[in-house]
This record gives structure tokens, C-alpha cells and sequence, in this order.
């Protein structure tokens, strides 16, 4: 009797730990280096024994990168899952998931996807400069058929910058990114901003379709980053920077890319002036109907307290008898 009551205590212990737990377990992780892994990590589950977690240590540098590699052990099926880098002030904070740490990289609404074992590692990476403890959590996980159903987590530290890469599994992208800044800034701060031309149908040449700047005696500077351009016909358009600026402009909204921020740009969005700003046409491009096409415009930078007149805008160099859309991304601190 005493070695079967002994039997049934162990068999709760260990279904107590093998049950899948609903809710991410928040969970310290220490000692830690340069490199260090978590190995055999149950898909599907959260606590001691599970991958859904955050796992959250102390950096070695108060100005370093982070990036992390997820491997997956099964040999038969892929895993998708979700991935966030979240980072606190506070040094003694032991919940990563009670609201307060605050998100510096995240895979968004996608998921990574991890190919049979072997196969190469997805995840993220991002900079990390002047927190006092990160968390690397993972969600969204389930289990799949195959075994081993585990992961392993690699953790690198560094003073340089992540890897930019790609794979391909069952044709879906799983990278490992280093998070642009002006995720960043759409994540903490609200200050990422988007404008739109919406759809403009046969724009005559010379038409200014978006044009984005500021007002004079502004607080705060433009960091441009993309602009995407796409004809439902053949179309030849430029990216020009501005000099002058225009007249009887159509104004242009801009809502902030961080949906919830209530940070108001400091900029000026507008398109098709019957008086066109003066520019510089720097990129010329003829597009095919129907293909977009992105500028990247990073190193572009509108400093505070200008006059309006500098700026960057899309032109059609020719007219055209059919419909372009354009949208231009930028953050400001």
C-alpha cells in the first residue's frame, strides 16, 4: 500500500509538469554569456519544461545587441510561433509579463517558422541600450506530429549588430531581423508616421502625388525610411527632394503607425499642387503596371526649425492614363 501511494504522488508530480499550462510562465534565466542556450524546450507548453515563456536576465552591456535563434529538434514538422524582445528599467522586476516591460522588437502579427530538424534557426534580434534586464518571449507555439517535440534556444550577446537573413520552409519566410528603428519608435514612443496619396487616377506629368515636410519652428527632426509606389499601368516617376514649397495643395492625413499612439506628427503631408514645390530629381524609375516598388529613404533627415521647403515627394515624370498609389513612412524624435 505505503509503495502504491508513493507510485500515484510521483505520477501527479510528473503529469504536473508534463501538462501543457495555459497561461507564459515568466522565468529567470541565469548565469548567462556571450552565447548561452536553452535547450530541449517542449513545444506547445509553458513552464519549467516549455518553450510558450519568457525567459529574462540581466545584460552583460548596457549597450549591446541581442540576437536569438530558435532550432527546432522534430524531424518530421515545422513549428510556427511568435517572438518579442521586451526590456525594463527597473532591475529587480521579476514579471516581464504584468505590462510594465516594454516591447523593443517583436514578429507582429506573422509568425517565424522553423523547419525540420536540421535546419537553420529563426528568430530576431534587435539593440538594446540601457535596460537592466531583457526578456525574450514566445508564444503561439503548438505541437505537431514527429518527435522530438522540443526546441532549442540559442541567446547571443553582442557589441555589434544581428544578422539579416532568410529561410524557406514549405514556402515561408522565417527570419532572423534586426528590428529598423522605426519599429522601434512605433513601439515605445508612437512616433512613426505614414502618409498616403490613396488612388490617383490619370495624374497628369509633373503631378506631385505625395509630399511630406514640416512647418517652420517644429520640435522635432524626420528620419524618412520607405516610400512605395505602385501603377496600375506603365508609369515613369520620380523620388525628388523638395526646395520650395507648393501651392493650392490637396492636404493628406497622417495617422501614426502604432494604432493606439495619440502623439501628433509634426509634419505636413500633401499632393497634387496646382503649384508644384520646386526639387531635385535624385531616382528616376519607369514601372510595370502593377509591380510596386519601394524607395528606401533612409538618410534622409528634415532637421527642426526649417522653413517647409525641404522635403521628399513623389513626382510622375509623364502622364499616364491609369491609377498610382503611394505611401511614405517616416518617424520623428
Amino acid at each position: 500500500m505505503k509503495r502504491l501511494i508513493q507510485r500515484i504522488g510521483l505520477e501527479m508530480i510528473l503529469a504536473l509538469f508534463s501538462a501543457p499550462l495555459i497561461c507564459a510562465t515568466d522565468i529567470p534565466v541565469f548565469p548567462t554569456g556571450p552565447v548561452f542556450q536553452l535547450n530541449n524546450l517542449v513545444w506547445g507548453q509553458s513552464g519549467p519544461i516549455g518553450f510558450n515563456n519568457n525567459f529574462f536576465f540581466t545584460p552583460l552591456n548596457q549597450n549591446e545587441s541581442v540576437c536569438v535563434f530558435v532550432y527546432n529538434n522534430n524531424t518530421t514538422s515545422a513549428h510556427g510561433f511568435s517572438m518579442s524582445i521586451a526590456v525594463t528599467g527597473n532591475p529587480s522586476s521579476t514579471k516581464p509579463s504584468d505590462g510594465t516591460w516594454q516591447n523593443v522588437a517583436s514578429t507582429g502579427g506573422s509568425q517565424i517558422i522553423a523547419p525540420p530538424s536540421p535546419g537553420s534557426g529563426g528568430g530576431i534580434g534587435t539593440s538594446v541600450s540601457g535596460a537592466s534586464q531583457i526578456s525574450i518571449g514566445f508564444t503561439n507555439s503548438s505541437t505537431q506530429a514527429g518527435s522530438p517535440e522540443t526546441a532549442n534556444i540559442t541567446i547571443s550577446q553582442t557589441q555589434g549588430t544581428c544578422p539579416s537573413g532568410a529561410n524557406l520552409s514549405g514556402g515561408n519566410t522565417s527570419s532572423v531581423i534586426a528590428t529598423v528603428p522605426i519599429a522601434g519608435f512605433s513601439e515605445s514612443l508612437g512616433q512613426a508616421y505614414m502618409a498616403s496619396s490613396g488612388v490617383i487616377t490619370n495624374p497628369a506629368s509633373a503631378a506631385n502625388i505625395i509630399h511630406v515636410t514640416t512647418a517652420a519652428e517644429t520640435s522635432r527632426t524626420l528620419y524618412f525610411y520607405k516610400t512605395s509606389v505602385v501603377c496600375s499601368a506603365t508609369c515613369s516617376i520620380a523620388l525628388a527632394v523638395t526646395t520650395t514649397t507648393g501651392t493650392t495643395c490637396t492636404a493628406v492625413s497622417i495617422p501614426a503607425m502604432r494604432l493606439t499612439a495619440t502623439v501628433t506628427s509634426v509634419a505636413t503631408a500633401n499632393q497634387l499642387c496646382g503649384t508644384i514645390p520646386g526639387s531635385i530629381q535624385f531616382f528616376n524609375i519607369t514601372l510595370s503596371a502593377g509591380v510596386p516598388y519601394d524607395f528606401d529613404d533612409t538618410g534622409f533627415i528634415i532637421p527642426p526649425n526649417g522653413t517647409g521647403a525641404s522635403g521628399l515627394e513623389v513626382i510622375v515624370t509623364t502622364g499616364f492614363t491609369g491609377t498610382i498609389s503611394s505611401v511614405m513612412r517616416w518617424y520623428e524624435k
